[in-house]
């Protein structure tokens, strides 16, 4: 079996090649990529990158289940940069990894299906990778935190990933 270290370090890899460096729309927010200045802080999408990373480095054998949601949620991965995870879980350590919050808000995000997810499945940890289909937040034109499932072109495009 492969040494969870590597595996985890070759998806860093392609994290950095097709994921972080794609900008942000109107359409689509990459939270590893983009700033709203109204929502976050000026590093956030620094603190989500890291975030994630310290979720990866979790992992600390080869897992054995992919758990894949459909996208990056408007209150849960948009601002804490892990997939089924909200802020809250993260600055008040209720999840096994480490984190800081990027919005500007001073109650960190919360939302309810990261909470149950983690309820439900942190005992589990960490035998499982989580990850979203479309890894960036499908919102509706001019509504920052909307919600709205993804296109057939957006799922598409992250269909080889």
């Amino acid at each position: 079996m492969a040494d969870a270290g590597v595996l985890l370090g070759g998806l860093w890899g392609l994290l950095e090649e097709a994921v972080f460096p794609v900008s942000s729309t109107d359409v689509l927010f990459n939270p590893y990529n983009g700033i709203d200045p109204q929502l976050d802080l000026p590093d956030g999408d620094e603190v989500r990158r890291a975030n994630l990373r310290s979720y990866l480095e979790s992992i600390t054998e080869p897992p054995r289940v992919l758990v894949v949601g459909e996208a990056t949620g408007p209150w849960g991965c948009r601002f804490s940069g892990v997939p089924f995870t909200n802020e809250r879980q993260l600055v008040e350590g209720l999840v096994p990894f480490e984190g800081r919050k990027s919005g500007r808000v001073a109650v960190p995000y919360r939302e309810a299906s990261a909470d149950l997810f983690w309820k439900v499945m942190g005992k589990y940890h960490p035998w499982f990778l989580v990850w979203n289909y479309v890894p960036y937040h499908p919102r509706q034109t001019g509504q920052r935190l909307s919600i709205r499932t993804p296109t057939k072109a957006e799922t598409t495009a992250h269909a080889g990933f």
